[in-house]
């Protein structure tokens, strides 16, 4: 076997067995000097696969809450892994309602939100 033939083959094994490639790592901090100034920045920037990191702290006003995810399936979480400490606050109230995410192009199992805190929402949650 000639020396090229032997190393396309080698070339093509490591290939096939390198396994699928990860999504990227995007991260937001709370003070707009991550990877993107706000959450739905980086969620506009990814794609399916991709995985947000939130740094600690408290995400709020424009481009922090009311958050699409646009159909991706994508993950949204603490960079931490600690809730109580990664906080979302979409400033909503009983007479103004406001959503942290909002899921209606079609987000399936894909779409995750974990490690996080919501507050001041229609509900305040962990998830």
């Amino acid at each position: 076997m000639h020396r090229s033939a032997v190393a396309s083959i080698l070339l093509l094994s490591v290939f096939a067995t390198a396994g699928p490639a990860r999504g990227a790592t995007i991260v937001v901090k709370p003070d707009g000097t991550g990877d993107f100034p706000v959450i739905q920045a980086a969620i506009d920037n990814a794609s399916s696969g991709d995985e947000i990191l939130l740094a600690d702290g408290v995400f709020k006003g424009s481009g922090n809450k009311e958050v699409y995810f646009w159909g991706k399936a994508i993950t949204v979480r603490s960079q931490s892994g600690n809730r109580e400490n990664c906080i979302i606050d979409p400033e909503g109230s009983l007479g103004l309602p406001s959503a942290a995410f909002l899921f209606e192009n079609g987000e399936g199992s894909g779409a995750v939100i974990r490690d996080l805190t919501i507050v001041n929402g229609s509900t305040a949650t962990s998830c």
